[in-house]
């Protein structure tokens, strides 16, 4: 499920934590894909699943990725989705679909590495580290990696990390996040650089320095302990700056990952293929064990559905990239027990909610009302009772 994304909400009518069970194919005797587990320990406190996110070392950061167990290399993933994706320019992603599919061609100054109990780690993707605090947590320096290159081999330098900051400044970005800018030149960032980077000009060095080849440090007026995570975010990853075709860019990047873009159709499909500049040494989280991915972006979920069921054929190496199992068909895949085997269950970090228009509905006993009245539980069945979520707490999912 993509996220909705909304104004804040004054009151809230009903609150459903998205929950999220999906189907692979089986390609080989694991099933394919993580087995299912049952309902009620997968449903546990979000509090015992997981630690607090940690920030790695030089050594934590350090590549190649861990090997996966039972990983083998060679053959596509085909991937089933029922639209295309949202963005695929870094700077324009913000939702989940993109985000996914960022993991595979870009890469940022940090990302998150999960262990086998899904606790997370922000290490330094491109960069040694995490990054390194000073002056209180108001400054940030980040050194980068060597060896690390985009698809037609141009290494990357702090100028192509300052070009990826400076261009969200920009009005050719509209989409994304916006915490680093507005962290670094306030709410009204914009108003700092107005063409972005397309016209010669630059932050500051008291704001964002690059002193050399390798150091990129940003400057804020307050502490910002949380940075590492924030340039984790898809939002921020690389855009190199001989390559930047500003709105066409977000049709055709370059990648820094291990795949990149060998085709792509809009709407209809696209397909990777590994990026032979990337150097696995370089990187602690992702691998190049397939050879690509075939996209298809006209699948219907009910479809999907179907054909993961069915498992023939293609379907045998495909997998639901951003859609859930189809609830109607809910049931089928929990009766059968091979489709069940190829199914992985959690939280998504969702709360779907109802909100009022506060201008037209003033009388909060008339809001209370109707919050009552909503009947939230049919409301979770018709999306898939217990495996398509629950009644939420509040606007925080459990993860």
């Amino acid at each position: 499920m993509k996220p909705i994304r909304t104004r804040t909400a004054r009151a809230i009518a009903v609150a459903i934590v998205a929950g999220s069970l999906a189907l692979t194919g089986c390609s080989s005797d694991n099933g394919g894909g993580s087995k299912g587990k049952d309902d009620a320990k997968s449903q546990k406190d979000a509090a015992e699943q997981q630690d607090p996110v940690a920030y790695g070392d030089a050594a934590a950061s350090a590549g190649p990725a861990k090997e996966v167990p039972g990983a083998k290399s060679g053959g596509f993933i085909n991937v089933y989705m029922q639209s295309d994706l949202t963005h695929m320019d870094p700077g324009q992603i913000y939702v989940s679909d993109a985000g996914q599919f960022a993991n595979l061609i870009h890469r940022g100054l940090t990302n998150y590495e999960e262990d086998a109990d899904g606790n997370l780690t922000v290490v330094g993707d491109i960069a040694t580290d995490s990054g390194k605090s000073s002056d209180g947590g108001k400054t940030w320096t980040y050194t980068l990696k060597d060896g690390v290159k985009d698809e037609d081999g141009n290494a990357i330098t702090s100028a192509d990390v300052r070009h990826t900051i400076e261009r969200l400044y920009s009005k050719v970005i509209f989409d994304g996040p916006t915490f680093v800018q507005s962290w670094l030149s306030g709410n009204d960032y914009r108003k700092a650089l107005p063409d972005g980077p397309y016209k010669g000009k630059h932050l500051p060095d008291t704001v964002l320095e690059t002193p050399d080849a390798k150091t990129v440090v940003f400057h804020f007026d307050k502490p910002r302990p949380d940075l590492p995570q924030a340039l984790a975010m898809a939002g921020y990853a690389i855009v190199p700056e001989k390559a930047d075709t500003k709105e066409k860019y977000d049709d055709a990047p370059k990648a820094l990952g291990p795949y990149k873009i060998a085709e792509y159709k809009p709407g209809k499909s696209m397909k990777l293929v590994k990026n032979d500049q990337w150097d696995p040494k370089t990187d602690s989280v992702r691998h190049q064990y397939v050879d690509g991915y075939n996209f298809s972006s006209t699948i219907d979920q009910a479809s999907q559905t179907k054909r993961l069921i069915a498992d023939q054929g293609e379907a045998k190496n495909a997998i639901q990239f951003t859609d859930p199992v189809d609830p109607a068909q809910l049931s089928t895949v929990i009766g059968d027990a091979n489709a069940k085997k190829r199914t992985i269950q959690g939280y998504q970090p969702y709360v779907w909610q109802l909100t009022f228009n506060l201008d037209r509905m003033k009388d909060k006993k008339i809001r209370d009302a109707i919050t009552y009245a909503i009947p939230n539980q049919s409301m979770v069945q018709a999306d898939g009772g217990r495996y398509g979520g629950e009644v939420a707490g509040g606007l925080l999912a459990p993860t």
